[in-house]
């Protein structure tokens, strides 16, 4: 990640985004890794990171007491603001994410929207040099989604920001690099551009049919004598479209000067290119993650076909060489291990504090009896 850049983080719903920041965040300590910020770590620096930190919770951390001004002027102290000028960045961040006529209102008064905006402008307060913002359009309108993409590019200067989003033309918009997730890894990190070159098929030709003249095989043959990688994508109703390869972009003039010239001997009214998008090469991406977990499996002796009674008889016994009891035992240890290993404090709780006040008890007990 990059100063005066905002990286998109892209991925579908338990990719592990949300988990990533809260780990980058310091809300959750990582397993195993590192990450520096200014060669300051996550795992040793947090407290000293905290201090250039701002961050767009996925759900809105609002208190319902607190009117929107409120909100700023109290997040505005403790990022370090002095009180003279504390009022001012207030009113400028009001102004800036439009809430001016909903400064005195408190947040159960507040739309969804709205109060996806108080969390942008909180995250952007004390001149944060590291912004984390978690889907922070969600709930928006489309005018309010276009304002805070304002807000975002003007904002990016002297920062480095990470967003998270499920809006493809959000992250085409705002992403100088787009990095995309799967099961909790990430697949690839790029600019647009790079991505779409990289994983993207080519191009789409669309053509629009006069269905009561149009011939599909003459069309086809048609596009391939131009571009014969082309290959045809779909065919339903009044369209049929085919997917042309980069490299086939020299024999566009030619081709579509001649299609200029045919389209009424082919049955056809009228066509579109479009070049590879970037929903296209987050599905492909997608996919190509679901492909190696199914290469995986297939290697896995183990996995026999289905219907086989080999199968079945190695279902067996997996079942009953693996109790339910034991493996549930086993996952709350292990769960309950963790917890302790990352919280030296709830051992203490939870071991030596109930020990100390039952001997404090029968101390008083035994004092009392005398």
């Amino acid at each position: 990640m990059y100063k005066d850049q905002i990286t998109c983080l892209l991925g579908h719903n338990g990719a592990g985004k949300t988990t990533l920041i809260s780990m980058l965040t310091g809300m959750t300590a990582p397993s195993s890794g590192n990450a520096t910020y200014r060669g300051l770590s996550v795992n040793e620096d947090m407290d000293e990171l905290r201090q250039s930190l701002g961050i767009c919770f996925q759900h809105d951390v609002l208190f319902p007491e607190l009117s929107v001004e409120e909100h700023l002027l109290f997040f505005g102290q403790i990022k370090g603001y002095a009180n003279e000028e504390l009022k001012a960045v207030a009113e400028k961040q009001i102004r800036e994410v439009g809430l001016t006529e909903k400064r005195n209102s408190r947040p159960n008064d507040l739309s969804g929207g709205m109060k996806r905006k108080l969390s942008v402008a909180v995250s952007l307060l004390g001149d944060s040099s590291l912004v984390f913002l978690d889907e922070p359009t969600s709930g928006m309108d489309p005018y309010s989604r276009r304002s805070t993409w304002e807000i975002l590019l003007n904002n990016r200067n002297d920062r480095v920001m990470v967003l998270t989003t499920h809006f493809m033309d959000e992250a085409d918009i705002l992403g100088d690099r787009i990095a995309i997730m799967a099961e909790g890894e990430m697949r690839c990190c790029g600019s647009s551009l790079f991505l779409k070159n990289r994983f993207g098929a080519g191009y789409n030709l669309t053509l629009v049919k006069d269905d009561a003249r149009c011939d599909d095989n003459a069309v086809t043959a048609f596009v391939t004598s131009f571009v014969p990688a082309a290959q045809l994508l779909s065919n339903v109703g009044s369209e049929i479209a085919f997917q042309l390869p980069l490299h086939s972009s020299a024999q566009f003039a030619t081709m579509f000067a001649e299609l200029d010239r045919q389209l009424q001997p082919l049955g056809l009214l009228s066509y579109g290119v479009s070049v590879t998008t970037l929903e296209e090469v987050f599905i492909k991406v997608a996919e190509l993650g679901d492909e190696n977990n199914q290469h995986t499996l297939g290697n896995n002796p183990r996995v026999k076909a289905s219907g086989s009674d080999e199968n079945y008889q190695e279902c067996d016994e997996i079942i009953t060489t693996a109790p339910m009891f034991t493996t549930h035992l086993r996952a709350l240890l292990l769960k309950r291990f963790r917890y302790a290993k990352r919280d030296k404090k709830a051992i203490i709780y939870v071991a030596a504090l109930p020990v100390l006040l039952i001997a404090a008890g029968l101390g008083i007990l035994k004092s009392s009896a005398l």
